[in-house]
């Protein structure tokens, strides 16, 4: 009687794991599944091209260049790792901000091509690091125009709690006309997909059809790019200055001049903390946009 009862339990037990086997293998094969590819397939966000910034006549003030970036999968990164790539990019990196964080987050735009190189060459010690191309800001009169268009950098703490499309390493719109169309210029980002092995290595590209990405808008200002560069070069004397011209018909801004400056391309690429420092503290205070935030007596 009790062998029989035993059998009765061993059966019984048996049947429950049959059925959670059919249950994991058929019934839930989709989810299991797509949890799964979660663990080898990684995207890889594709930022898209920013819109163009024209003068009044149509000639671009501001556009794109290629540039290479270096970005590391977060959650394969290891704090060893990190503080030796900080070595070979020279740039300050916080393992606190990446490490276990999912997808791919930019360490460095810009990088040269020698640096490119020194990172590849340890592909076995980074096997988390993803070399690409992706496009700048330039802008092709620097100074003159700082103060009007503004520069573009890298998202920060209080953008990713204001807008939750923004992912870290996003570039935005920081000043001037950068940031008051930023939803205009910044466009919509793609993926590429890739797939991975255990230690974050690239494998190979998903078979998957990327998503691309999808350009700004172009926008036109009523400033005269001539008039602001005759503009800067009255002022070469000068250490401080400031000149606004109108169009009395109808109050169109012409001319919109700033100086001291700095050169936005500089800081589009993005600068330490300490040199940041070192700008916001000079005396001659060249982010002042004296046009608007200056007072003068009639």
């Amino acid at each position: 009687m009790r062998y029989r009862s035993f059998l009765y339990l061993f059966f019984a037990l048996w049947g429950l794991l049959l059925l959670r086997l059919v249950k994991i293998q058929i019934l839930d094969h989709k989810q299991y599944l797509k949890q799964a590819e979660k663990n080898y397939i990684k995207p890889l966000r594709v930022p898209p091209l920013r819109g163009k910034i024209l003068d009044r006549k149509g000639r671009v003030l501001a556009d794109w260049k290629p540039i290479f970036r270096i970005s590391v999968l977060g959650e394969k990164t290891t704090k060893e790792g990190l503080t030796e790539l900080s070595g070979l990019l020279h740039v300050d990196i916080d393992p606190d901000t990446i490490i276990g964080k999912p997808g791919y987050i930019r360490i460095k735009d810009g990088a040269s091509l020698e640096e490119v190189i020194s990172v590849e060459e340890r592909e076995d010690r980074f096997p988390w690091i993803v070399v690409s191309t992706v496009p700048t800001r330039r802008y092709l009169y620097g100074g003159p125009f700082f103060h009007l268009l503004g520069y573009t950098g890298e998202v920060g703490p209080s953008d990713l709690k204001r807008n939750p499309e923004f992912r870290p390493g996003d570039i935005i719109g920081k000043s001037g006309v950068e940031k008051k169309y930023e939803e205009v210029l910044r466009g919509k980002p793609g993926y590429r997909f890739y797939s991975v092995d255990a230690t974050g290595k690239i494998i190979e590209t998903d078979p998957r059809p990327p998503i691309p990405p999808v350009k700004g808008r172009d926008i036109v200002l009523t400033v005269d790019r001539d008039l602001q560069l005759y503009a800067d070069s009255l002022f070469r004397e000068y250490r401080r200055g400031v000149a606004v011209a109108l169009d009395p018909r109808n109050g169109d801004i012409l001319l919109f001049y700033s100086k001291p400056y700095v050169d936005p391309n500089v800081l589009s690429m993005g600068i330490s903390q300490e040199e940041w420092k070192k700008l916001v503290e000079r005396k001659d205070n060249p982010l002042l946009d004296r046009c608007i935030a200056g007072l003068y007596p009639p």
